[in-house]
């Protein structure tokens, strides 16, 4: 028990890094826990991630420490892999410690029995009585190295659970800082939905207000064309040259065009009669008893009975 083993204490130096303070928390393998104010925006949350946000709040000061821890893949594989290693290592080496404490019991056995056989002998001799000595002390340090075994073995098993449970707060960590990674790249892809629907909302906001000051120009347009539009009307009707014609309704207007039509026609059909139609259109015109009263005029003259027909 009070045996100082110097493979003991080269192992434990091994064990323990150098240059490792196991008391300051930077060398610790715990996580830290992000405790800072919750965000207030989406663009807060991306700026903060390494994003671009337009607005901040002027109310709330940045905060001088992290609120969010730098997370390395490939350091924590690379620590995950060592401390595999130092598994297998500390394995190995509770392997050899056990293998050395049967030797150590298979030696013990044989110093027994030599002790029982030197025992059992008749006659004692000096030489026997130092043998007795030697084997009694070599027993004793035979149990020392035992007890000194066992006390490795079970600090190497004490270690090994140690290694067992950083590995696995080692890998928790890994996986908890995966989907930390996972949340932040959604929050990133939601921070450019927001900012492309942004963008979407400026672009439609100054197309509408292209549309609003197009039309505004159309109704400026539009009121001034109705405006010289009733300037003429007012014009004409101030200053025309017959006031007459001014107080004339429609209908007489049409009444006193289709007069004018008549006679344009009558005239017209009074300038293409001839001669001969107009004595065709008299005699047509003369009715039976005087065509017979004219002839019967012409043969008297002519000194001709006309028989009546």
């Amino acid at each position: 028990m009070g045996v100082s083993d110097p493979t003991l204490a080269q192992q434990e130096n091994e064990s323990v890094p150098p240059n490792s303070d196991p008391v300051s928390p930077a060398a610790s393998p715990r996580a830290e826990i992000d405790t800072s104010a919750p965000f207030e925006s989406v663009k807060e949350a991306a700026t903060r991630f390494g994003g671009f946000g337009f607005w901040r709040p002027a109310s709330l000061k940045p905060s001088s420490s992290p609120s969010f821890q730098e997370f390395d893949a490939a350091k924590m594989e690379e620590e995950a892999a060592q401390l595999e290693m130092d598994l297998a290592a500390k394995e190995t080496e509770t392997l050899n410690v056990l293998r050395e404490l049967e030797t150590t019991k298979v030696i013990l056995e044989e110093l027994e029995k030599k002790l029982q056989e030197g025992g059992n002998s008749g006659g004692e001799s000096p030489g026997s009585s130092e043998s007795k000595r030697s084997l009694g002390n070599e027993l004793a340090g035979v149990r020392a190295a035992i007890e000194s075994c066992k006390e490795k073995v079970e600090e190497e098993r004490f270690r090994l659970e140690e290694t067992g449970q950083r590995l696995f707060s080692k890998s928790s960590k890994a996986s908890s800082l995966e989907e930390e990674l996972k949340e932040t790249k959604t929050k990133l892809a939601a921070a450019r939905r927001v900012k492309r629907a942004e963008e979407e909302l400026r672009e439609s906001k100054k197309a509408l207000e292209e549309a609003a000051s197009r039309v505004e120009v159309a109704e400026e347009v539009l009121l001034l064309r109705r405006r010289r539009r009733r300037n003429r009307h007012y014009y004409d009707y101030h200053h025309s040259s017959s006031p007459a014609t001014a107080t004339l309704s429609i209908g007489q207007i049409l009444r006193r065009k289709l007069q004018e039509a008549e006679e344009t026609e009558r005239r017209r059909k009074k300038r293409k009669v001839s001669l001969g139609q107009l004595l065709s259109s008299t005699r047509l015109k003369q009715s039976p008893a005087k065509k017979k009263k004219k002839k019967r005029q012409i043969s008297a003259a002519a000194g001709f009975r006309c028989r009546d027909v």
